[in-house]
Parts: structure tokens; C-alpha cells; sequence
């Protein structure tokens, strides 16, 4: 999948004429507009997974992976990868920055997984004093994380 910037003129030009060899085929296609995440809420979500991984005793990248994107959001992340050498076909997980993924929805099922499952509560958006002790707390350990 390539991606275009409408203000990039050489990015302008690829795109158009992709659209062009696209209209003239015979072939179903899609056209999507790339969903920006916005600063606040990718700071958010690296917020709740930091305090995850705190009261689990684990690592940032590590919590993010197996607990955010696989354990809590598989089926939106979990897909199978074909080594093209090898032929051996493994899991591999999409990135966050991934334009399908919904990740107001990720953050909401990751928050449910947490207290379900593991007994954390991760505050959502709108605590704001919460929010900021918690990254009071993330700070405090972020060597370890």
C-alpha cells in the first residue's frame, strides 16, 4: 500500500496517475483517506500502557505488543507474514500508525482487558487529574520501562 501527500506535487502526480491506471481497468478498488492519530491521544495510550506495564512488572515495547495489540486487540493486529526467502508463514503484528486500525475502539477494549483480566483500572481521557498523577508515576519509572 503507498501512500500519497497531496501537497508533495511529485507524490500528487504518482497519485493520479495510479488513480488513472485504476480507473481505466476492470478491477473493484478502494479509495481511503489516512487517518492522522492526533498527539494527545497517542500520548494517552502510551500513558495507560506505561501504568500497565508498571503494575505488571514488565517493559513498555513488551506490554504494548503482547498485551495492547495481541492479548487485548488481536484480531485487529495479529496477522500471518510470509517470509518471501524462506516460505514460513508466522504471526506478525500490525503498527499502531497502521491507517485500518481504530484505535479510540483499541484503547477502549485494551482499558476493559486491563481491569477484567489483571485488575488494573487505566483512567480514560477525561480524568484529568488522575492523568497527570499517573504520569507523574510513568516518569518515576521510566528507566525501567
Amino acid at each position: 500500500m503507498a501512500f500519497y501527500d497531496p501537497n508533495n506535487k511529485t507524490d500528487k502526480a504518482n497519485a493520479e496517475r495510479y488513480l488513472a491506471s485504476l480507473l481505466s481497468g476492470d478491477k473493484l478498488f478502494e479509495i481511503r483517506k489516512v487517518k492522522k492519530f492526533s498527539s494527545p491521544l497517542n500520548r494517552y495510550l502510551h500513558l495507560i500502557i506505561g501504568k500497565f506495564a508498571i503494575e505488571i512488572g514488565e517493559t513498555l515495547e513488551y506490554t504494548k505488543v503482547e498485551y495492547f495489540k495481541k492479548a487485548a486487540n488481536g484480531q485487529f493486529f495479529i496477522y500471518d507474514r510470509v517470509n518471501k526467502v524462506t516460505g514460513e508463514v508466522r504471526q506478525d503484528v500490525y503498527s499502531i500508525k497502521n491507517p485500518s486500525i481504530d484505535l479510540p475502539l483499541c484503547i477502549g477494549r485494551f482499558r476493559d482487558y486491563s481491569l477484567k483480566n489483571m485488575g488494573v483500572y487505566l483512567p480514560e481521557p477525561n480524568e484529568k487529574d488522575h492523568l497527570r498523577e499517573l504520569e507523574k508515576e510513568v516518569k518515576q519509572h521510566e528507566e525501567y520501562l
